[in-house]
């Protein structure tokens, strides 16, 4: 199955539900799994759209996705958290 970019249209509920249930988001709604792994280095599970926007309040300017881009909703709203906070 060949590859393509996401569309970048949001589906509102739709993508919301993705997250929460296609992609486990409810279970990161609490279990963060975020350590310290050097000086200004953490390391944590996926953050959804919430903790990408309370990372960038804390001063965080990168994070970097292991996973890559997909065509869920998931992705569209942590794409978008990850650009409106800088």
């Amino acid at each position: 199955m060949k590859w393509r970019a996401p569309s970048g249209q949001r589906r509102g509920v739709v993508d919301w539900l993705d997250l929460i249930f296609k992609d486990h988001g409810f279970l990161r709604l609490c279990w963060h799994n975020q350590h310290l792994v050097s000086d200004g280095i953490w390391r944590s599970n996926q953050p959804g759209p919430s903790r990408i926007a309370a990372l960038g309040q804390a001063g965080i300017k990168t994070i970097i996705n292991l996973r890559g881009p997909r065509q869920d909703g998931g992705w569209q709203l942590e794409a978008e958290a990850c650009a409106k906070a800088g």
